[in-house]
């Protein structure tokens, strides 16, 4: 499994961390844009999928298990999926709202909850899903500020935005505290569970 995807683990496992300043006080110190940075995705044990942007251009790779040995080969970015990979964005608002947008198209528009996170999942979360820790009084766990969970019935709804193709039905968001960047899983939790795990750094300013 990817890096990415075992550290998103890790941050749901009982490792402690002292987190000393509140939700609101993380929330205001993170006010911007943030861009996305890379993409790593995994379906069922096989399939790995990974996008990673290096000094401003985006490489896509993709790897299978076949008879015993790990085969891969790059991936095509179409113009279509070049410009999601560009204009997918993370924006903190200055009332501590939290926006996750595409291609000019709003995904998630998370209010400012003081305690605990806007909890949307409607479904149940079995004890051996990655998700399982998930739940409304969730605020900080280990040195993870979750923000926002929800699933949807519907399974298109995500469709648009589901890059590294998982066919996700459902999204969480949070903010890793130790490594600095927003983090967004789109996972696939009936059948063959597969996830994609977005991460978001800070955007830079460019002076003129």
């Amino acid at each position: 499994m990817k890096k990415s995807l075992i550290i998103f683990l890790l941050i749901l496992s009982n490792v402690a961390f002292a987190q000393n300043k509140s939700k609101q006080d993380v929330l205001k110190s993170l006010i911007g844009k943030y861009e996305l940075n890379s993409i790593s995705a995994l379906m069922g044990a096989n399939t790995m999928v990974d996008y990673n942007k290096t000094n401003g251009r985006w490489k896509g790779f993709m790897s299978m298990n076949m008879g015993g040995q790990r085969n891969g080969e790059a991936l095509k970015i179409t113009p279509e999926v070049l410009v999601k990979l560009n204009t997918m964005e993370i924006i903190v608002n200055p009332d501590l709202s939290v926006e996750f947008n595409c291609n000019k198209n709003q995904i998630a528009n998370i209010p400012f909850k003081a305690d605990g996170m806007v909890f949307e999942i409607t479904g149940t979360i079995e004890d051996f899903s990655p998700l399982y820790k998930i739940k409304p009084e969730l605020t900080f766990e280990d040195a993870q500020l979750f923000l926002y969970a929800k699933d949807y019935t519907d399974e298109t709804a995500l469709e648009p935005y589901d890059i590294a193709y998982v066919t996700p039905n459902t999204i969480v968001v949070s903010y890793n505290t130790k490594i600095k960047e927003f983090d967004v899983w789109l996972v696939r939790l009936e059948g063959m569970m597969a996830s994609s795990y977005y991460s978001f750094k800070k955007r830079l300013v460019v002076k003129k």
